[in-house]
């Protein structure tokens, strides 16, 4: 964990105390005869104007919005999540607009794992498409609109060496006359479709929409130690598939020109395990994200929030997501 806070703090540090690296500045002498009254006509440092071009991450902290990139911007996010466990480790997400119309991600995508009681994420591919034209999308009558499709890859929701939860064994020990769980072996991947509408104002903006989200799973298996007989039971679990339909939206207010505080409440696949039928299920859970997005340049911000589930207990098992995003155009606003 020290290794992933260290490099936070570096970018922190170099932003501050090495300014002609990421944001090239000004004269010095120019700079500091600036004062309040001529601070806005006259900032202390000057951006390249293909770096003054660059838009705003397209998405909240995690639900997507209805805007897309600018034609040929890349954009990447690093970071983590920190709770009363260690941490998820480091999460990167790489993007690039296309055209103006559409954008692609390479990125991760979490469920939450209630057999293991830890976070667990998969890799995943996105296409974004924006419905309505950016010279429509000014009119103050007309939304953005835009349909989003992420698509995962098979994964390892749990295997035969993986510790189960806890409280999963707990519970099926008290049922089962001091029996446990001895293994676990489960793959799966999911696609989520999600279609957004939203609205930017001065004050601030709101996204709503609807996701879709195709669980699937693989055969897999369970190995139960049997108390009594002295000896494990394999129990096969077939495969499942289930669709997950929900709500989801975002509202962000501009507390100042450079700081962003955002709202947002989606849903999560869930793994939980059935321990009356000894078996696996597939569920949702309720995700909210509060925070603030800091811009310390049109292109360079980072990311500060706090996520609740609504499978927690309590506020101590509540996490803290931090994050930076880089967004770059590959050519200037004339395009």
């Amino acid at each position: 964990m020290l290794f992933r806070i260290n490099w936070l703090l570096t970018i922190f540090v170099a932003t501050i105390f090495v300014p002609g690296i990421l944001f090239p500045s000004a004269n010095p002498d120019s700079v500091s005869a600036v004062t309040k009254d001529s601070y806005k006509n006259h900032p202390p440092f000057k951006l390249p104007l293909i770096l003054k071009t660059a838009s705003a991450p397209s998405k909240a902290f995690y639900t997507p919005q209805a805007a897309v990139l600018n034609s040929m911007e890349i954009a990447f996010s690093g970071g983590s999540s920190y709770g009363p466990e260690e941490g998820s480790g480091f999460l990167a997400r790489f993007g690039i607009g296309l055209g103006g119309v559409a954008e692609m991600e390479f990125s991760t995508e979490q469920v939450v794992n209630e057999l293991t009681g830890e976070e667990t994420r998969f890799p995943s591919r996105l296409l974004k498409v924006c419905l309505v034209p950016e010279r429509y999308a000014v009119l103050p009558y007309l939304p953005q609109i835009a349909v989003q499709l992420r698509t995962t890859s098979w994964g390892e929701v749990v295997n035969r060496e993986t510790v189960i939860a806890a409280q999963v064994q707990t519970d099926y020990a008290e049922l089962n006359a001091g029996s446990r769980i001895d293994g676990i072996n489960l793959q799966s991947r999911f696609t989520t479709l999600h279609v957004a509408a939203g609205k930017d104002t001065d004050l601030g903006g709101i996204t709503f929409g609807a996701s879709l989200a195709d669980v699937r799973t693989k055969e897999g298996g369970q190995w139960l130690w049997n108390s009594e007989k002295l000896y494990w039971d394999y129990l096969r679990i077939p495969p499942m598939q289930k669709n997950i339909i929900a709500p989801f939206g975002s509202v962000y207010l501009n507390a100042n020109p450079s700081t962003k505080v955002i709202i947002e409440v989606s849903t999560v696949p869930t793994f939980q395990y059935n321990v009356p039928q000894k078996g696996v299920e597939i569920r949702k859970t309720w995700i909210g994200i509060a925070g603030i997005r800091f811009f310390m340049a049109p292109w360079f911000s980072l990311d500060g929030a706090v996520q609740y589930l609504s499978s927690y207990d309590g506020i101590a098992d509540a996490q803290i997501n931090l994050a930076v995003n880089i967004v770059l155009p590959l050519k200037t606003a004339n395009r």
